[in-house]
């Protein structure tokens, strides 16, 4: 009989994971392998935000972009972004996508030439979530 459990997620635990649907998509013939991207914005030594992606092989997908509150408004969310789009593009890919709250950056990400492409309607708190997309 086949039992479920509900146990503490582990990096070991989700390697197991994540092993299962990488042989999956070999053995279906397309590989399914990323690369995990990090750029950090300093100044003087001080950690002012950063932003992490997962490459495949045609996609970018933004996972967090964050500014600490004292240094929002100076350019650096549009820095960070546009630094993940060169690499992008110098690596061949094709396009970005992430996804961000209602409460968070929408109109940030419409303005730098992203598109939505879909939303959860009250997915966190009553607020929506919302998925855009920004082809290079």
């Amino acid at each position: 009989m086949i039992e479920l459990s509900h146990v503490e997620k582990t990096p070991e635990g989700e390697a197991r994971i994540l092993d299962l649907l990488i042989a999956d998509a070999l053995h279906k013939g397309v590989p399914f392998e990323t690369e995990h991207w990090q750029i950090d914005a300093t100044e003087d030594d001080v950690f002012l935000g950063g932003l992490t992606a997962k490459a495949s092989k045609d996609m970018i997908f933004v996972q967090f972009l964050a500014v600490d509150v004292a240094a929002q408004g100076r350019g650096i969310g549009q820095q960070l972004l546009r630094a993940v789009e060169e690499r992008a593009r110098k690596a061949g890919k094709h396009g970005i996508w992430l996804d961000t709250f209602a409460f968070q950056a929408p109109e940030f990400y419409k303005a730098l030439g992203y598109t939505e492409f879909g939303r959860l309607t009250e997915a966190h708190f009553g607020q929506d979530r919302l998925f855009f997309v920004k082809y290079l």
